[in-house]
């Protein structure tokens, strides 16, 4: 039974796929950390900073891209832990004439168990980008989950346990009541990015809007190991669904033509979203600044984003700074390295890197590779052409 539990947890976290307002998975901007509110172009601009639609060259006509991703962390070793939690209670279950030792293995693994997460964050989307004199435009869809698993260990499992033992009574697995808790969400977000390029005391300024709709589910799932049967499960049980208009907006320009700057206001109207059991998850306002370098061999850019925001896994605060480079070999193969930090110490830092592939110019395959401290890895993918 506490097999047939993880294993559905597990199932939960990779076929729950929707596409959240977390993590932004991008082959390109994933590798530089995921920079590019002042850095990136149309063709990669519009869930960063909806004014960079309007940065592209004379010779831009169509771009067309999807993008996938995913980053995991099993900060506390919980899969490894629960997987041997399991095999002994396998061992344990109405046994007798267990020793202490026995016992005490299976009390060590709870004890660690405690206040343990997993976190996964998955996402995917796809653009196709109209750059215009007047009004540039990019049509966008995405859906991305964030998700975690939260242990809560009830110390009377411990106490039954050693009872038990020194009662020599038969160990009962239905009579603990630890759980396990999946909580997150998935957001699915369609619109359109309109981005126009004013002149302002001699400056070229962009201002960029993204309208869309966001559909949100929430979801909320506590596993008793002793008392769940899979065949009970209802995801409808566990999931709530509402769905709210939001807007994002931006404004970029230029110096020097070395220098970019670029803002950007995500998810402008703020908005609550409850759980089943009525925990409120939040989608709030991120201010996000960015400032970049560039010339024709590379690009270095940092983002900061101004005020913290909730996680939507947890109750904590993010507030993430990025740093980025690339580096460009004849507009052919690109390199990329980047650093993520979060500000609260919320979520693990990572270190990423990645490389790009684009002949011709007419077609590009990017790559990115995350990693980060306490088992934190993912990856991330771009398919597009353009002309």
């Amino acid at each position: 039974m506490i097999k047939r539990t993880l294993a559905l947890t597990v199932a939960m976290l990779v076929t729950s796929q929707g596409v959240s307002a977390g993590e932004f998975h991008n082959g390109k901007q994933t590798a530089m950390g995921g920079v590019g509110v002042a850095g990136a172009d149309f063709r990669n601009g519009a869930l960063l900073n909806p004014a960079l639609v309007g940065n592209y060259d004379a010779g831009d006509d169509f771009d067309f891209n999807f993008n996938v991703g995913a980053i995991a962390s099993d900060a506390d070793d919980l899969l490894e832990n629960a997987e041997d939690f399991v095999d002994a209670m396998d061992v344990l279950d109405g046994g007798i004439n267990l020793s202490q030792s026995d016992i005490d293995e299976v009390t060590a693994l709870l004890a660690e168990m405690q206040g343990a997460t997993v976190r996964l964050d998955l996402g995917g989307y796809l653009q196709a980008s109209i750059p215009n004199k007047v009004v540039s435009a990019t049509l966008f869809a995405g859906s991305s989950l964030q998700v975690g698993i939260i242990t809560e260990i009830n110390q009377a499992d411990i106490d039954y346990l050693n009872s038990a033992v020194n009662n020599l009574t038969p160990i009962n697995t239905d009579l603990l009541t630890s759980e396990i808790t999946a909580v997150g969400a998935t957001v699915i977000e369609f619109g359109v990015s309109l981005a126009r390029s004013f002149k302002i005391h001699g400056m070229d300024i962009l201002f960029g809007v993204s309208p869309k709709i966001q559909q949100v589910e929430t979801i909320e799932y506590a596993i008793n190991v002793a008392d769940f049967d899979e065949d009970d499960f209802d995801a409808d049980d566990y999931v709530n669904d509402d769905s709210n208009f939001n807007l994002d907006l931006g404004a970029h320009t230029e110096f020097d033509r070395k220098w970019k700057v670029g803002v950007v206001l995500k998810n402008m109207l703020k908005k609550n979203y409850s759980t089943v059991s009525g925990r409120d998850l939040l989608i709030e306002p991120r201010l996000t600044i960015g400032g970049a370098y560039y010339n024709s061999w590379v690009v270095a850019e940092l983002d900061l984003d101004l005020n913290a925001t909730e996680d939507l896994v947890s109750d904590d605060k993010l507030q993430l700074m990025r740093l980025g480079a690339e580096f460009n070999a004849f507009d052919w193969a690109q390199l990329r390295v980047g650093y993520k930090m979060d500000l609260k110490s919320s979520v693990e830092d990572t270190v990423s890197v990645g490389f790009g592939l684009s002949p011709f110019g007419v077609a590009n395959v990017d790559f990115a590779a995350v990693f980060g401290g306490d088992n934190t890895l993912g990856a991330a993918l771009q398919l597009g052409f353009s002309f």
